[in-house]
């Protein structure tokens, strides 16, 4: 069997089309789970849970901003 970098030459794939179909793909599942979750529990809830995610999220990189910060 034949090492790759035997030669001095490695193949690398280009990460391009990979990342084009995760930046497509990842939002399509989530508006889809989205629009499930909200036919199962409703309008409101989903929404309400949506601005809830945002704002735990949102802390979370405040708080991990000043962590970073103070480690300076």
């Amino acid at each position: 069997m034949v090492n790759p970098g035997e030669f001095g030459y490695v193949a690398r794939m280009n990460p391009f089309p990979v990342l084009l179909l995760l930046f497509l793909l990842v939002p399509l599942i989530e508006i889809y789970v989205m629009i499930e979750v909200g036919g199962v529990i409703g309008a409101l809830p989903t929404v309400l849970l949506v601005v809830l995610t945002a704002v735990a999220g949102a802390a979370l990189a405040r708080m991990q901003g000043l962590a970073t910060l103070q480690r300076l």
